[in-house]
């Protein structure tokens, strides 16, 4: 998740000085946890996920979010998109979708970002780092204390 917030807080530096708005496609397949987060952390302007599809209305509440937001002062617009998005009838959400609907209906300048694999590039960052060192070294003290005859599961419990 923060290689996403990483490379749209990228985005939204170039957005807000042109007054634009950015339609971003999170890879996710058929989860939008990752982009649901990912809106709350942003404070993302709209986020669609697959596990909550909106209506047939959605382009009308959409935009006259935007258009609310637009006329109170706000120069950027951050629209979430996770890949498996559908609306209630299952018709694909996609990000050139909103593009479009954005562009005709209100006239903004509109930019489509796809995350693709660099969502999922980068280095780890240090509590990364850290969880592998606290799980490999579970992992040896639980060996040391097993019979041979009991098998084991290492997982990860309260953080």
């Amino acid at each position: 998740m923060a290689r996403v917030v990483k490379c749209v807080d990228d985005l939204a530096s170039t957005a807000d000085s042109l007054q634009r708005t950015f339609v971003v496609e999170v890879m996710s397949k058929d989860c939008g946890s990752l982009a649901l987060t990912a809106a709350i952390a942003l404070e993302a302007d709209f986020v669609f996920i697959p596990e909550v599809p909106p209506t047939q209305e959605w382009p009308k509440v959409m935009c006259s979010h935007l258009q609310r937001k637009r006329k109170a002062g706000s120069r950027l617009h951050i629209i979430l998109v996770s890949e498996g998005a559908t609306d209630s009838d299952k018709k694909p959400i996609t990000v050139d979708m909103i593009k479009k609907i954005v562009e005709e209906n209100l006239k903004y300048d509109v930019r489509v970002s796809r995350l693709g694999h660099l969502q999922r590039g980068g280095r780890p960052s240090f509590l990364d780092r850290l969880l592998g060192c606290r799980m490999g070294a579970e992992a040896i003290n639980a060996l040391l204390r097993s019979e041979p005859a009991s098998p084991q599961v290492l997982c990860l419990k309260g953080n």
